[in-house]
């Protein structure tokens, strides 16, 4: 069965398409009006060195030298493994349950900032509104602070030594996010279109499905009845379907045939050069089965 051949059966059941199409586009809406969106809102946040890790810098102004505090920008490299401690600690299940269990569909989301080379944190916080994703990105960014101050006092870090956390930027708008509601709406009304259209293609290929067998039985006997009906008709033995039919049907004795029939089929074997032999008694033959 080719293409043509599928949209065709298609149009003739389109008694079953149109519905099923219908039901599916009346389930994609009801998904769609069921799934909420999501409201998406991100921070981002700096591990700075402490002062006292910082080296002294001496500059000499107007002729005498002081000291002054060097620049905490130029000595970022070396806090990237505390980012890591502090993304493995904050964004642990245990940190974030508090808030996700206030929040129920809330997820919280911290990780590294790949996207420059700093020691740089990205919160991202999705909920399903939007005074909710800015309530929990607020309580997320304090509690990285909190985090990261436990971790270093649990390791009797001196305050002036100890990491600090800066909060670089906060998202002023969440952004509306509506690709789990358009999976789910397009997986339903696709599936549904699809059973539609699987189940009238199936109901149309069983429609004209031809019968043969049952068919040509119920032609068969509908002939033989036809000819035994007829006046004056020879009488012959029925033949069954079946092999067993066919073979006891094959082995019963000649019938002898009426003159009528027998002078009808003298002149078809005349006419095939079939005509019998000197001294044969006509009519001697078995009549032919058609």
């Amino acid at each position: 069965m080719n293409v043509q051949d599928t949209l065709r059966g298609l149009l003739r059941r389109w008694y079953i398409v149109a519905p099923g199409l219908l039901a599916a586009a009346a389930a994609a809406a009801f998904v769609w009006t069921q799934v909420p969106p999501t409201y998406e809102r991100t921070a981002k946040q700096l591990l700075m060195p402490g002062e006292a890790s910082l080296p002294a810098v001496v500059v000499e102004i107007d002729g005498e030298e002081e000291k002054t505090t060097p620049n905490p920008f130029l000595y970022l490299g070396g806090l990237s493994t505390a980012a890591d401690v502090l993304v493995s600690a904050a964004g642990a299940a245990e940190a974030v349950q508090e808030l996700t269990e206030r929040h129920p569909g809330t997820e919280i989301t911290v990780a590294r900032d790949f996207s420059n080379s700093a020691p740089m944190l990205l919160v991202t916080v999705s909920a399903t509104a939007d005074d909710v994703a800015a309530e929990v990105v607020d309580a997320m960014l304090a509690s990285n602070e909190e985090v990261l101050a436990r971790l270093q006092d649990e390791q009797n870090v001196p305050a002036a030594s100890q990491v600090s956390i800066w909060t670089v930027a906060v998202a002023p708008e969440s952004t509306l996010g509506t690709r789990e509601r358009m999976l789910a709406t397009v997986g339903v009304g696709a599936g549904a279109a699809l059973m539609s259209l699987l189940l009238a293609a199936l109901i149309d290929g069983l429609a004209r499905r031809p019968r043969r067998g049952h068919r040509g039985r119920k032609a068969g006997r509908r002939r033989r009845a036809e000819r035994d009906a007829e006046p004056g008709a020879m009488r012959r033995p029925a033949v069954d379907d079946d092999a067993e039919g066919a073979e006891a049907h094959d082995a019963a004795p000649p019938v002898e045939a009426s003159p009528d029939e027998v002078e009808v089929e003298v002149a078809i074997e005349r006419m095939l050069g079939e005509a019998p032999a000197a001294g044969e008694p006509i009519g001697a033959r078995p009549t032919r089965r058609s």
